[in-house]
């Protein structure tokens, strides 16, 4: 309720506004009134709704203004006057004279708002040139021109008994409000004494009863009373923001942490009230409609620092900060209120505690419309005494809280042990009639025992038939692996065809569906990575036929060209599955490049279907990749995404890669993938070691990685030295 201030002052202000004052007067600073320091009636203000007039322009405005009554407009004789969250600048000014004037006598302006953002002070020196005096929430504390209180304040250079005229201009994205005063030098600082001691005495309230309700959840264990504390917690530190002590003594040198932490602790307060009062009226059970509401306050609440943090909309999360408390008061007081009609346990403390708190925001808000109350210690703290009320209140309802639930403790076991005693005597009942039933099934079970012994006879004869069917399947399996072994190039072919290079070749179960393709024709070497659909007998049946097609499109047809052969390899293997008809979606991702050396030389040209290429430039030192088309082979592929050839020139001693997903997408026990871009970074880290040695890195890299895991898929990684 705390926060309700703010909106009962944007409402009560609005109507001075557009208040004018047909007469202009001169503060004589000796003649203000010692109780409140007000002298605002005489104080002239301009709205600059673009923000650029400069300070020349706006001084002849005013000496404009001050010779036609008629056209300026005066704050009223109130302690402020409230603009709202304006996105204009506004201009005042004000003449002072010290008709007793005392060149020892000092005098201070303070604006009693510490939430603005940027002010500018304008006073001529002792020979009449404009100085200036920039500060605010969006400057550090330490470049302020009294540093010693939380508030603005200003020194008044008075050098005679002449007139002074001062200019001082606000701008900013909170509550454009200023409550101006004005105090002889002694006065000022007596006065911040007593605001400062009554300020530690309320965080110190604050304090002691978070530290009782903490204590009370370590007794008690219940979640309640912890979020009970942070509401205090969050409370008291949203408190010093609004009252400018944590700009003072923690973000002095930081106002964008100021800022965040104001928004910060403001909206977890209500986060900490919308779960306590949740947890408190059992609104889940009772009143399902209200925790629902109260479920979206505390998304929001959570949500907007969060989108501070992403947007820096400092203007939109301090607007939804003034109105969303107010609101969630309302409504947490209507709820407790309803609580009263069902009934509810502690209600009515509740609505006493948030009636507390709510009567202090009235106060302060008649008390700054001057409509009812006047300007007193008591009338500008209502708001802090009101939340000490309400913090009482509700811990001494937390107290009868727990007295209710120890009642109901003592009710309940009293009641568990009437309810044990029938229950006894029930099952002694029941205990004499199952040993008679137990007498019946037994002989039951001498029946059942010989029907088991011929079960496990039969289970046995199904294990033997099991066991030969599983020996057959692999076998069978073993012989495909040696099938697939025979179309995997041999060692031979490929020292003689890549010359230094490595092969990691891990299938994920007996046989793979992952294989590679090595030829050489006329001058050119082809080498192709293939990763088809499924693992185990499933993909090797793949690998056949895809090895086969493979050797049908270079070796016999003479397609050379790495896309056309991808392209030839899509539109066979729709032809050999016949999946127009059967609408099988079996496939592979592929990469085919050709290595044809060039004098000193060697072309490579890449063609890729979802798989890249990854290479080192020996000169550069540098890894880089050529990304394949984002295309599938095999199955419904978009006639309309055609594969392309990409080449590039290497020298001798550059390095290539070529890898299936199997590597990338292995996962360790947290169940996260190496990804590709650590692959990247591996192979960034080794290129410069020898071939093996790289391999011997991989391989090592991926068994420490997979401990306490299984092998995800097929695993194929090839590298090679030209």
């Amino acid at each position: 309720m705390r926060f309700l201030f703010t909106l009962l002052l944007l409402i009560l202000s609005c109507p001075f506004l557009f208040s004018q004052q047909k007469e202009l007067m001169i503060i004589d600073l000796n003649q203000i009134n010692n109780l409140n320091h007000l002298a605002n009636d005489k104080i002239a203000y301009v709205e600059d709704k673009t923000g650029e007039i400069s300070f020349e322009n706006i001084k002849s405005s005013f000496q404009t203004l001050y010779s036609n009554t008629q056209n300026y407009k005066l704050i009223p004789k109130i302690s402020q006057i409230n603009f709202g969250q304006s996105s204009s600048a506004f201009w005042f000014c004000f003449k002072i004279q010290d008709s007793l004037f005392n060149a020892q006598k000092r005098w201070i302006l303070k604006i009693e708002h510490p939430s603005l953002d940027n002010i500018e002070f304008y006073y001529q020196n002792n020979v009449g040139i404009y100085k200036t005096i920039r500060t605010g929430d969006k400057g550090k504390f330490l470049e302020r021109d009294i540093k010693s209180t939380r508030l603005f304040a200003f020194h008044l250079p008075i050098h005679s008994a002449n007139v002074h005229t001062f200019y001082f201009r606000i701008k900013g994205e909170g509550i454009l409000t200023t409550p101006l005063s004005f105090y002889e030098n002694d006065d000022y600082y007596k006065y911040a004494l007593y605001e400062e001691t009554w300020m530690g005495s309320y965080y110190g309230i604050m304090l002691v009863l978070s530290l009782y309700n903490l204590f009370l959840y370590f007794v008690l264990r219940n979640a309640m009373y912890l979020f009970y504390v942070g509401w205090m917690v969050f409370s008291a530190l949203f408190s010093a923001s609004i009252a400018g002590h944590s700009f003072q003594y923690f973000f002095y040198d930081s106002p964008y942490l100021a800022e965040f932490f104001l928004i910060f602790s403001g909206f977890f307060s209500l986060v900490s009230l919308t779960i306590f009062i949740q947890l408190f009226l059992r609104t889940k059970e009772k009143i399902k409609y209200a925790h629902n509401i109260l479920d979206i306050i505390k998304y929001i609440s959570v949500a907007i620092p969060i989108y501070y943090l992403v947007s820096n909309n400092y203007k939109l999360s301090v607007g939804v900060l003034t109105l969303l408390p107010p609101f969630t008061s309302l409504f947490v007081l209507a709820i407790c209120f309803y609580g009263i009609y069902k009934r509810l346990p502690s209600a009515v403390l509740i609505s006493f505690a948030f009636f507390g708190s709510l009567l202090g925001a009235v106060i302060y808000g008649f008390k700054q419309s001057n409509l009812v109350f006047p300007h007193n210690f008591f009338t500008n703290n209502a708001p802090y005494m009101g939340f000490i009320i309400q913090g009482v209140i509700f811990s001494l309802a937390l107290a009868d809280r727990y007295k209710q639930l120890k009642k109901q403790f003592i009710d309940t076991q009293k009641e568990a042990n009437e309810n044990l005693e029938k229950k006894v005597a029930q099952r002694t009942e029941e205990l004499q009639n199952m040993h008679q039933e137990m007498i019946t099934q037994n002989e039951e079970l001498q029946q059942s025992q010989e029907e088991i012994l011929a079960q496990r006879d039969a289970i046995e004869r199904k294990n033997i038939e099991l066991s030969q069917i599983n020996s057959q399947i692999q076998s069978s399996i073993k012989a495909a692996q040696v099938i697939q072994k025979a179309i995997v190039p041999y060692q031979q072919k490929k020292e003689e065809l890549l010359k230094e290079h490595f092969v990691i070749y891990k299938p994920k179960d007996v046989v793979s569906g992952d294989f590679y393709w090595l030829n050489k024709i006329e001058n050119t070497t082809f080498l192709a990575v293939i990763d088809c659909t499924g693992h185990g007998v499933p993909g090797a049946f793949m690998t056949l036929i895809t090895n086969n097609l493979l050797d049908k499109i270079v070796r016999v047809w003479g397609i050379y060209s790495p896309a056309s052969i991808l392209e030839r390899l899509q539109e066979e293997i729709e032809i050999v599955l016949r999946q127009k008809e059967t609408d099988n979606n079996y496939g592979m991702d592929a990469s085919i490049i050709t290595i044809t050396p060039q004098n000193d030389e060697f072309e490579i040209i890449f063609a890729g279907a979802k798989q890249n290429l990854y290479f080192v430039n020996s000169q550069e030192n540098t890894l880089q990749s050529l990304l394949g088309t984002r295309k599938s082979i095999g199955g419904f592929q978009s006639p309309e995404i055609l594969f392309e050839n990409q080449k590039i020139i290497l020298q001798k001693n550059d390095k290539l890669y070529m890898t299936t997903d199997g590597y990338i997408d292995q996962n360790n026990k947290s169940r996260k993938r190496i990804t590709e871009k650590r692959f990247i970074e591996l192979i960034d880290n080794i290129k410069e070691n020898d071939m093996s040695e790289q391999k011997r890195f991989l391989q090592d890299f991926l068994q420490k990685y997979m401990e306490n895991t299984t092998q995800r898929d097929d695993i194929s990684v090839i590298g090679l030295k030209l």
